[in-house]
């Protein structure tokens, strides 16, 4: 019986701290663009409803997009949404990220879609409020 009360305690512990809206997510939230200019005008957007938004070229379009989920506080978990436009990244990705000084960087934890990798690895800088655009639907 205490076995039982236990699993149920920390199962619920565990689904509530990945569903809830955490500091760490609080700090995701918002625009990031390309550390580095040279490698393309990118920008990746969070929303507090887990949406994001992947804009390639500066033409405030969306490009990319899907849900991402935070997990155990430490991870993110990005899912492209299939259903509404062609993607090559057919499985979900899971990245470590950490947030410092206002730049944004992703470690590949597990991961099998190349293009995904290689966007994401480069190094993101938070855009300041007087930079924001909102890409289109």
């Amino acid at each position: 019986m205490m076995t039982k009360r236990l699993i149920f305690i920390l199962g619920t512990l565990i689904f509530t701290g990945c569903a809830s809206f955490s500091p760490r997510q609080a700090k995701l939230v918002g625009q990031w663009r390309f550390q580095d200019p040279a490698l393309g005008p990118h920008t990746i957007s969070f929303t507090h409803d887990n949406q994001f938004t992947l804009d390639y070229n500066g033409d405030n379009q969306k490009d990319i997009w899907g849900h991402y989920d935070i997990v155990l506080n430490k991870y993110i978990k990005f899912e492209d949404a299939r259903e509404e436009m062609f993607t090559v990244c057919l499985h979900s990705g899971y990245y470590a990220f950490s947030i410092h000084n206002n730049e944004l960087t992703f470690e590949t934890f597990a991961d099998t879609c190349g293009p995904r990798i290689g966007t994401l690895l480069a190094g993101w800088k938070k855009v300041t409020a007087d930079k924001l655009y909102q890409p289109s639907k």
